[in-house]
This record gives C-alpha cells, structure tokens and sequence, in this order.
C-alpha cells in the first residue's frame, strides 16, 4: 500500500509541479510525511457520500467530451454546499481520530506563526512593505521615511471585514507621491476594488473603482490607468464569461462614471489588454494576451502620436524593465528560450541585443542604481547577477545557500537592493544589499522555534537513461553522516 501511495503522490506531484510555489515547496513535503505517517490502517474502510452523475455531454472541434460532474461547478449552489459538507465529514471524522493529530497540530501552529516582513520597496524617499506578526488574516502596509525612519502604518485590511479574508492586491503610488491608490479583494474573489488616497494625509476620496480584474494600476499625472469588465448583471459576476477587456483612465476626485475609455478590441472578446506608464511619463506601454503564454506589445509616445508595435503576435512574452531617455529595455523570451534583454531605441524603432541568452534561465530583471540587476536560475537554484546599464557583467551577489529568491525590489533612484530568500531549512529571509559598497547585511530575519543550523543541504547530479544532468538536493541533520 505504501508503494502504491508513493506512485501516485509521486505522479499526483509531477502532474502540478508547475502550480507549486518553491516556498511552499518544503511545508508540502513535511505534510506529505504527516500524511503518510497518518495513513488509515489496510482493511480500514472510509464510506464516502455517493456523487451525482449527470448526462452531460460538449462538443469541441468535433470531439465528444462527456462531463458528468458539471454540476459541481456551481460553487454557489445549494447542492454543492452540501456535497462538500458530507466530503469534509468524511474527511473530519478520520482525522479526529488520529491519536498524534493534536500534538502535531500544536506544533506546527507555533513554528508556522512567526512574523512576516516582505521585501522593501522605494518610493519618493520611502520604503513600503507589509509585515504579518503570524497570527493575522492578512499582512499590514507599512512605510519607513528613509531606511532608519519611524515605522508608519498606512492600511491594516484585517479591520476591513468581520471574518478577515479582504486583502489589498494592489498599491500604487502617483509618480509626484501626491497620491495612492490600494485594491481590495474580497473573499479571495479576483474582482478588485479600487480606493484613492492622499498619500501625506491618507484622507480617504470618496470615489471607488470597481469590477476590476486582471488589472494593473499605472499614474499619468493625476491620474492612473486601469483594465475592467462591463458590470455584469445579476449573479452573472461570479458564473458569467469575462468578455471585452478594456481600459480606462481614472482622474483622482472624480466618479468612476467620468473615466475615460482609452482602449478596447470588440472584435476579440476573450483577449486581456494592460497599459502601463514609464516612470518618466514619457511612454505608454499596452499589452495584450490571449492565453497563458506569449503577448503583444505596443510602445506609445505620451506626447505625441506616435507608436511602434514592437510585437503584434502572440507567439512571445515581452515585458518592459525601464527606460533610460528614448532606450527602452525589455526582458523577453523571442528566440531565445532561456530569456534575453534588448534594448529598443524609440525614435530609431531599432533593437540591440544588451543581455544575451545563457545557459541559466532568466527570471527577472530590476532597474537598481545605475545597474540592473538579474535573477537567474542555475541548476533549480536563484542566483543574482549585476550588470551595467550598458550589459556588461560587473560581479554577482553571493546568497547565503542554495535557495529560492521570492522578490528582488530596487529603484533605479536608490543604492539599495532589498531581496528576499527562501531555504530549505529556513523561511523567508530578506537581505539588504549596498551597490556602490558592495556588502550585503540581513535586513529581516523571522525568529523562530527551529534550529537550522543542526541540518545540512548538499546538491547532487545525477544522469538520467537520456544521459541528461539532472540535480537532486539532500537536506538531512547533521548528526547523522
């Protein structure tokens, strides 16, 4: 029975790997070993609810497609309520039973709530980010004047409903730091609502953007660009199609009704459109994708009406870093699969190579100082590499193990570069790095009842029947080797 089990977990695995977050990845392992070590007994019999089966049938391109679960599908519905209620008693009446479930209870509860502080964000002389102190629904906003200046809280959203589960998704700054616009979710729902705020006050402006969704938010002055749907009319919010994305233009002090429509493609209802602004507020960048890869991109003038349509299919993933004057760099994955950056000159519409493709794969890529600064992955793990702003390599950021980078934030209007690290043996840990120094300090380190310095991670590779490299990582306690 076991070996069966570790086939389909196993399998079950590989099947989501991709939908894994890597800091979730060593807590879904430790369950797992919970899991296994709570298996019922062989013989034991678990009498699960009978599950409906409908006659339900589609045809797609010809084909057939029988789907006799559908009716599960209506979340909202009564029924399904039900049926989830007789699964969770199922489940529930098991794991009540298990002799060692409450002292594992206790204690995973103590060593997973320990507080959170995300990596810092620059902005106008201020660093923002969220903290969590372990036990809170959701984290708090905060902001420092300067890296040493006094802790101000800006938005606390757990007092934002009674049961806690509204977030904030979004939080955006205007460019002149006159005002901040903040999203809130509710219910885990993808639709967003958007508030405005005076950023030296934090009064409140009595406008609310809603039915928001898949949407950025970017400022031109007094005002800030975002994607919505039309309101959908009764329930059709929560069960209806998105269709016809478009985006609109939102003054700070007015009504949602005053917005501006600035752009929208009828005759492609399913595709997504974001538009963004360059920090000087010399150029406008649009987007548009239709599936879960690839995307177009037009680069506008926002002084005049000209435009370059660096990207009119959707075959390739291009995303805009920064620009310097009329250079604009972009991180994108047109032939070269690994991910490269160019640098495409506005006034010529040519395009040169800056950072060309490796043998690691290119995650990301920040504007910090005068530098940018590029997350790759070499053999499944982070590495931080410094180049100018001219593409040359100038050193790497040595980090402290083999780890997972969750954040690399920096400005191009600061020296410092804050990024945040995930172990196998330690969690979130973020560190703050000097680029004209060079040296690099723990900026925030969570405390907690764990002692990582008692386990070791070695790294090995192996060859698979393909003859191809394949790594493997070892996390074990020191005593025993």
């Amino acid at each position: 029975m076991f070996c069966l089990l570790s086939m389909f977990l196993r399998d079950l695995y590989l099947q989501h790997a991709k939908e894994i977050n890597p800091r979730d990845m060593r807590r879904n392992i430790f369950i797992l070993f919970l899991l296994i070590a709570h298996l019922p007994v062989v013989g034991q019999k678990l009498n699960y609810p009978d599950t409906k089966i409908v006659s339900q049938t589609d045809v797609y391109h010809g084909v057939t497609v029988n789907d006799p679960y559908r009716w599960l599908e209506d979340d909202h519905s009564a029924e399904t309520k039900n049926w989830v209620d007789a699964q969770n008693k199922v489940t529930f009446d098991y794991l009540t039973s298990l002799p060692e479930r409450e002292k594992n209870k206790a204690r995973l509860t103590k060593i997973w709530s320990f507080p959170r502080q995300s990596s810092p964000s620059y902005k106008n002389g201020n660093y923002y980010y969220y903290k969590n102190n372990g036990t809170q629904n959701q984290s708090v906003l905060y902001k420092r004047n300067g890296i040493k200046g006094k802790e101000e809280m800006i938005l606390d959203p757990n007092f934002l409903s009674a049961d806690g589960t509204t977030s904030i998704t979004l939080f955006q700054i205007s460019n002149d730091g006159k005002y901040a616009a903040y999203g809130i979710s509710k219910g885990g729902s993808d639709w967003t609502e958007v508030k405005v705020i005076e950023n030296a006050s934090g009064r409140e402006l009595a406008e609310t953007i809603k039915w928001i969704k898949f949407s950025g938010i970017s400022w031109q002055k007094d005002g800030f660009f975002y994607s919505r749907y039309d309101e959908p009319s009764g329930d059709a919010a929560f069960k209806g199609k998105n269709e016809f994305h478009k985006v609109y233009y939102h003054k700070a002090g007015t009504p949602q009704s005053s917005d501006n429509l600035i752009y929208a493609d009828p005759e492609n209802p399913l595709r997504n459109f974001g538009y963004s602004v360059s920090k000087d507020e010399r150029f406008h960048y649009i987007t548009g994708s239709q599936s879960s890869s690839g995307n177009s991109l037009t680069i506008k003038s926002a002084a005049t009406d000209k435009s370059f349509k660096f990207s009119k299919a959707f075959k390739y993933s291009h995303s805009v870093i920064d620009n310097i004057g009329n250079s604009i760099f972009i991180l994108t994955n047109e032939n070269a699969s690994r991910k490269k950056v160019v640098k495409f000159d506005f006034e010529t519409g040519q395009q040169t190579v800056l950072i060309p493709e490796k043998e690691e794969v290119l995650l990301s890529l920040v504007r910090a100082g005068n530098n940018f600064v590029a997350h790759y992955m070499k053999d499944a793990s982070s590495r931080l590499y410094v180049y100018d702003t001219e593409g040359k390599f100038n050193y790497e950021i040595k980090l402290p193990t083999y780890c997972t980078l969750s954040s690399v934030n920096g400005s191009d209007k600061d020296s410092l570069l804050f990024y945040s690290v995930v172990s196998f043996t330690f969690p979130e840990t973020t560190y703050m790095h000097n680029l004209n120094s060079k040296a690099t300090t723990v900026y925030f380190q969570p405390q907690i009842d764990f002692d990582a310095n008692g386990y070791e991670t070695k790294q090995v590779f192996y060859k698979s029947k393909d003859n191809t490299s394949i790594t493997m990582f070892i996390v074990y306690k020191k005593s025993l080797i």
